[in-house]
């Protein structure tokens, strides 16, 4: 079968040693990134600062993606990050992924239980995202709260 097929099977190894060569690199980068994650655990606030402020600039060069990410991994160090959450809010919303913005702002809403815009911005995301019941409590709620007796 060797010989009447030498180019098929020539392939069909070359295939497998960029399988086996591809999976090496992808599990090394992931295993480099947890190590790096756990070994950088306590980075300073100055450090997370500085990640704060680049992930501002990439966003402002129009590298949303970038930007996006540097949030992200600023959420490993500080996952209660107000900075990174509302940024990763706008950025999830304004690239339509309504339902990752509503977990944003469940965990913002979380961290700011008393902060109303957050309450209200979560009512009209749970709308977009067509949960018309869930949006209608979260608003009633709010309202109600700021209700005023005028008896």
């Amino acid at each position: 079968m060797i010989k009447k097929y030498p180019l098929i099977f020539i392939l069909a190894i070359i295939l497998s040693f960029v399988i086996v060569v591809f999976n090496y690199y992808i599990i090394g980068a992931q295993n480099n990134k947890q190590a790096f994650i756990k070994k950088e655990k306590n980075l300073s606030d100055e450090n997370i600062q500085q990640l704060l402020d680049q992930a501002k600039s990439e966003y402002y060069q129009g590298n949303i993606s970038d930007a996006q990410t540097k949030y992200e991994f600023i959420l490993n160090f500080r996952p209660n990050s107000d900075i990174a959450l509302k940024n990763l809010y706008f950025i999830t919303k304004e690239k339509g992924n309504i339902v990752l913005s509503n977990n944003y702002l469940r965990k913002i809403i979380k961290n700011n239980p008393e902060n109303n815009y957050w309450r209200y911005k979560f009512g009209i995301n749970l709308y977009l995202e067509n949960n018309i019941k869930e949006a209608i409590l979260v608003l009633e709620d709010l309202y109600n709260t700021h209700k005023i007796n005028t008896t």
